[in-house]
């Protein structure tokens, strides 16, 4: 048992060495990092997270990319142990938390913060762990170095990649202040996403962004449902319209008027089951 430890710190030094490596290039391979990690067994992983935090935090400074590097060892190995460690260089790197590293994922180089890379990473935890520090600057854009257009706040980053809900989630949660959504692009794809959504709460958090940006209301949300043909969220929202239910604000996609009500949208779509739903609310048939 002895000898199998000691193999296995010696194979876990090997690799720490070869991580050390790609660590050391320009730019980090999230990709990369992660396809190497996920071939060993879990108790592999620990050993070499440990073998490379030791690393991490041997210098005399924490820089942004031994934060995102941590980070992506976490992620691999989601151990107590490396999470604490990535807590602890937030805490000790604060100056570092708003500068930005290349990071390779996706097929393309970006230049992220920590937040962003948490965002790359699809981690919940990670993205609440730097958004409530106060020394993030949770509205700080990611920068494509080799396409100028290519850049926007860790909201727009996470929509752009894939929608997992529970870190959009985490985001929204997260945005004291109320101004991640900047966008029409990324306001009509949490629209849809949320019609397809099964969770209530997920659109109630969309719903809290009215003031600022009045499309994200139950209203509009009740019609791209209904074009969605999602009708238990239709039912589950439609309490929430109830008082806006004959406002005309909405383009009809069926016959191009350019304000009509939802039961006119309802009626145009030729959807029965909703347009009985909006007489029994209270929607006016004139």
């Amino acid at each position: 048992m002895e000898r199998e430890t000691e193999e296995m710190m010696k194979d876990s030094e090997e690799l720490a060495n070869l991580l050390q490596e790609e660590f050391e290039k320009q730019s980090i391979s999230i990709d990369l990092i992660k396809c190497i990690l996920s071939r060993l067994s879990l108790s592999e992983k620990v050993a070499v997270g440990r073998a490379m935090s030791c690393r991490l935090v041997a210098g005399d400074k924490v820089t942004v990319k031994s934060i995102e590097v941590a980070m992506i060892l976490w992620s691999v190995t989601q151990e107590d142990e490396d999470f604490e460690r990535v807590k602890k260089m937030i805490v000790e790197g604060k100056m570092e938390l708003n500068e930005r590293y290349p990071v390779k994922a996706h097929g393309k180089t970006l230049n992220l913060s920590p937040l962003h890379t948490a965002v790359y990473l699809q981690s919940p935890q990670l993205v609440e762990l730097l958004m409530t520090s106060d020394e993030v600057d949770v509205g700080l854009k990611f920068k494509n170095p080799e396409d100028p257009d290519d850049f926007g706040n860790v909201l727009d980053l996470a929509v752009s990649l894939e929608m997992n809900q529970d870190l959009i989630q985490s985001i929204l949660e997260n945005d004291e202040d109320r101004k991640l959504v900047t966008n029409n692009e990324v306001i009509t794809g949490l629209l849809c996403y949320a019609s397809v959504s099964s969770k209530v709460e997920f659109v109630e958090l969309l719903f809290g962004y009215e003031a600022a940006h009045p499309v994200l209301n139950p209203l509009v949300f009740l019609a791209v449902a209904i074009k969605k043909d999602n009708l238990d969220m239709f039912t589950k929202i439609l309490p929430r319209a109830k008082p806006r239910l004959n406002t005309t604000m909405l383009r009809c996609c069926c016959c191009s008027s350019p304000r009509v009500t939802l039961l006119h949208l309802a009626i145009c779509m030729k959807n029965l089951k909703v347009v009985k739903l909006l007489l029994q609310a209270g929607s006016d048939v004139n």
